[in-house]
């Protein structure tokens, strides 16, 4: 007599063949191949804005205006926006490491020549060969996120990947047509990475007008104008941190609530899961605090702190608990707005940069790059109207039109947290209608 145990009619049968580990490497050995590629990583980030504290010595050093010394991180981040969709594709078919290798040997060779430059010009080509080599290692850092973690384990790991990659600043046209046809024709993801743009344009126009707004208005010194970049900096890396695990939090909640397996061998399909909610979940309502605070900042460096004696109005009202009057030039009201501007801005980065890789599982690093290409042309477009903006409109009103443009991209993540499993759903029955009329 069999000993099988009877199923049910239409009860799948078990399967006796053991499912394979998502990752061969062991739990140390992931841990230190993402502390390696968030380190090559973060050198494209900080090769981006690593002298900011110095423009306005390195004007008079090379005998050129701020405006020009600007124009070598406007020409640095267009060029970071078109390498990495070369770099991308290179890394989802050649491989991450030769890649990586040859980013490594064309960085060096740039740092090399801009050690030596003698001249703006010689500054200028050098910087543009430096974004070439190194910004797509950007892409490259999360395509090995991809590789290595399942969903339920890429929050905390994205979170300590953002920490490193974007912290330390604080202290082919062809194919990337091809690259942004196939990857942006999604809505969500088009709508999520103009969102990035917009809050990645702020970031950099914030970073880069620190040390000249801060110099002219307070006249620091160039040690207290390096100093000024700590609290945005803190900001980013603590927001980078708590955002991972807000992000691991909401998956296993959002998982829980439907029954979805954690595991690491269980199946992690994401098609009919919440993804998008998961990931942004209440992230999205910090960004309104956070626009305001914008806005605020911009005011507070407006108005000086000089005033005739009232206390401090509005968004301003912070000086009030330090004690603080419009009757001294005091520099801690932007100060502790950059870092409340720092946390919420960077666990949006967190988030989204994991979003595009649970919803690309099979290129994420091409993902990334059309992510890079878009937020660095936007970025390098908006440090290109951003003094002009600031000599004409004050940084009151600069920042004002900054704080709207975040709230608009704010309205854009919302939109992809309410709608984007629709839209994926509808992409893949799109997609079999197209392949079953053929």
């Amino acid at each position: 007599m069999s000993t099988e145990p009877k199923l049910e009619l239409g009860e799948p049968r078990p399967s006796i063949i053991p499912e394979e580990p998502y990752s061969a490497f062991s739990g140390w050995q992931k841990r230190w191949i993402v502390i390696l590629m968030a380190s090559v990583g973060c050198l494209g980030t900080l090769s981006s804005f690593v002298y900011f504290p110095a423009i306005p010595q390195l004007a008079d050093h090379l005998h050129v205006s701020v405006a020009n010394i600007n124009l070598t991180i406007t020409v640095y981040l267009i060029v970071a926006a078109i390498a990495p969709t070369i770099v991308g594709n290179s890394a989802d078919t050649i491989g991450r490491r030769p890649t990586v290798a040859v980013c490594l040997v064309i960085y060096l060779g740039a740092d090399i020549g801009l050690a030596l430059s003698p001249s703006f010009a010689a500054l200028l080509c050098f910087r543009i060969l430096q974004a070439a080599g190194i910004s797509g290692t950007f892409a490259i850092t999360f395509g090995v996120l991809g590789d290595l973690f399942t969903p339920a384990e890429r929050g905390s790991t994205s979170g300590i990947m953002s920490f490193v990659l974007n912290t330390p600043p604080s202290f082919g046209p062809v194919l990337s047509g091809l690259l942004m046809q196939r990857v942006l024709r999604k809505p969500a993801t088009l709508l999520i990475i103009c969102a990035m743009a917009i809050y990645y344009a702020i970031y950099s126009s914030l970073q880069a007008s620190l040390s000249s707004l801060f110099s002219s208005t307070y006249k620091t010194s160039s040690l207290v104008t390096g100093l000024i970049y700590l609290p945005f900096g803190v900001g980013c890396g603590l927001g980078a941190v708590l955002s991972g695990k807000v992000l691991d939090i909401e998956y296993r909640r959002t998982a829980a609530r439907l029954r979805f397996p954690l595991g690491r061998r269980a199946n992690h399909d994401l098609a009919c899961f919440p993804i998008e909610r998961a990931r942004l979940g209440s992230l999205v309502y910090a960004l309104l605090p956070c626009c305001l605070c914008i806005a605020g900042y911009g005011w507070s460096i407006q108005y000086e702190l000089v005033s005739s004696g009232h206390w401090v109005c509005g968004l301003v009202e912070l000086a009030w608990a330090l004690k603080l009057t419009f009757e001294t030039k005091h520099m801690a009201v932007p100060l502790i707005l950059q870092f409340l501007i720092g946390l919420p801005v960077q666990g949006i980065f967190t988030a989204i940069g994991t979003l595009l890789v649970d919803t690309h599982p099979g290129k994420p690093a091409s993902a990334q790059a059309a992510n890079n290409f878009v937020r660095c042309a936007t970025a390098g477009a908006g440090l290109a109207i951003f003094e002009p903006a600031l000599g004409r409109l004050g940084p009151g009103w600069t920042f004002v039109v900054a704080a709207a443009s975040g709230l608009v991209a704010a309205a854009l993540l919302f939109w992809v947290r309410e709608s984007g499993l629709l839209w994926r759903r509808r992409s893949r029955l799109s997609q079999a209608n197209e392949n079953g009329s053929q």
